[in-house]
């Protein structure tokens, strides 16, 4: 790079040595200047180390933040961007140097996870539910329903994962036995409410008797979403689901 700004000229040094090196062995010819960037602080105001499971761009990975993400997140902190949430591309076309600030940024992960979030929300479905180790794009979009309470790939795997998975509970167990092998059975509903009122007339189950061992049953949770907003990304997937 050889036009820069003039305020950031004096942020920049010619290439190392190592760097060299490794140009060389990519067979890349061009001049590269670097900058030095502020320091990036942890979440306790010290200088981010190797020590700092953050600062390892594997283990933001392995936790389950989008690549997207976790560049989003570098570029804004102590930055001035004309938005918060972009994409690399994006950023190429307004970035420069002259806009970051001189004092060390702090890193907060509460911050990387609510980016996480939102760059969840923006992929493609069939993309995300391939991310999580399925497939299909209802999958995908059920996927983004946990997106209000998980932030990170592996936490709304982990929600997905209950949902197919085998479901037991001691305070509803024979509830929710009667209503897997009614579920097991039943027509096919495309709405969710004919569908819990088909379940409350076979069972003879009501309000609480009916709502929370279903809830499990669905989720494997007794807590979570709504069940309406569920409901149209699992009602395919009934036969697997109640068991």
């Amino acid at each position: 790079m050889t036009s820069l700004p003039s305020s950031a000229r004096k942020s920049t040094s010619p290439t190392p040595p190592k760097q060299i090196l490794i140009h060389r062995y990519f067979g890349y010819e061009k001049e590269i200047r670097y900058a030095h960037l502020p320091a990036i602080l942890n979440e306790t105001g010290r200088k981010m180390e190797k020590s700092d499971n953050a600062s390892s761009v594997k283990w933001l990975l392995d936790e389950g933040f989008l690549p997207e993400a976790i560049v989003n997140y570098l570029i804004l902190i102590g930055n001035k961007t004309p938005s918060e949430i972009f994409t690399l591309e994006e950023a190429i076309t307004w970035f420069d140097l002259k806009n970051i600030s001189n004092t060390p940024a702090k890193f907060e992960i509460g911050k990387l996870q609510q980016l996480n979030r939102e760059h969840i929300r923006r992929i493609e479905p069939k993309l995300l539910a391939a991310y999580i180790g399925y497939s299909g794009e209802e999958i995908g979009e059920l996927a983004k329903r946990y997106s209000e309470e998980a932030s990170t790939l592996q936490e709304i795997k982990g929600k997905i994962d209950k949902i197919f998975a085998p479901k037991e509970s001691e305070a509803h167990a024979e509830e929710l036995e009667k209503l897997k092998n009614i579920a097991k059975n039943a027509p096919f509903f495309k709405d969710f409410n004919d569908f819990q009122s088909y379940l409350a007339q076979e069972s003879g189950l009501k309000d609480q008797t009916l709502s929370k061992p279903l809830r499990i049953l669905l989720t494997g949770e007794e807590n979570g979403p709504n069940l309406n907003d569920l409901y149209p990304h699992i009602r395919n997937y009934l036969g697997e689901i109640a068991k």
